[in-house]
């Protein structure tokens, strides 16, 4: 149905630490930088406290984190309202290897708020697979 198809191309994509740091980077990879622009154009960029909270401890100093915090705040912020949950679901569900927490919440959040995921990031993929949280390639 060309509706539904439209509505899946216009959905959040909620863009994880690992795209950050690579956009971010002055050496980092030309196509992600452009990715991320690209969703942030479209109005399809969002982000999340924990996204924000890994990004901004990377900062060099208290201006880079500044600039950085208003950067991410000027997109849509989702909230982490019941990620919780769904993060010890996800974590049980992927007992072994254990996953990090951070990356358990940003799935949680990307599922309670059935958005795309965009990481570049081995762990999160796997989650993403076992719990069918659709992704958006680079």
């Amino acid at each position: 149905m060309p509706g539904q198809a439209a509505g899946l191309i216009r959905r959040l994509v909620l863009i994880d630490t690992s795209v950050w740091v690579e956009a971010l980077s002055p050496t980092g990879d030309a196509a992600c930088r452009q990715r991320v622009q690209e969703l942030t154009d479209q109005g399809r960029a969002a982000t999340c406290a924990i996204v924000i909270a890994e990004v901004l401890r990377g900062a060099v100093n208290e201006s880079d984190a500044a600039a950085l915090d208003t950067r991410l705040r000027a997109l849509r912020v989702l909230p982490c309202d019941g990620a919780g949950t769904v993060a010890a679901y996800i974590g049980r569900l992927m007992s072994a290897p254990r996953q990090r927490l951070a990356d358990l919440l940003i799935a949680g959040v990307a599922r309670v708020h059935n958005t795309f995921l965009l990481h570049r990031d081995h762990h999160l993929a796997r989650i993403a697979a076992r719990c069918s949280i659709p992704e958006v390639s680079l």
